[in-house]
């Protein structure tokens, strides 16, 4: 029996880097420029953009991006919302009770 539980806990973190790596492609395959989507209609400068993609990380090798981005997973950190500006963990622990409530 321990050696079962052993064995699936050891089957569950390549399968959690597995959804990390398809979560992480898909969210770079959507089409457009995420800066571009904060700005708006409104747009901005290509000085404010450069110093956006480079605050944001989005200039740096996919690579490098891929490891923040698991870094930050790993530690609770998923994220701020483009939307709202907040932490998603903060929307996630407010919006999740009433999810569980439904699914309930």
């Amino acid at each position: 029996m321990l050696r079962l539980a052993l064995r699936r806990l050891a089957l569950a973190v390549p399968t959690f880097f597995a959804l990390l790596f398809i979560v992480f492609a898909a969210i770079r395959l959507i089409p457009g420029d995420p800066v571009e989507i904060m700005a708006g209609e409104r747009g901005m400068s290509p000085e404010a953009h450069a110093q956006l993609m480079h605050s944001l990380g989005l200039d740096r090798p996919l690579w490098r991006q891929f490891l923040t981005y698991a870094w930050g997973v790993a530690h609770g950190d998923l994220g701020t919302s483009i939307v709202t500006s907040s932490p998603v963990l903060h929307e996630f622990r407010t919006l999740f009770p009433a999810t569980l409530e439904l699914s309930v």
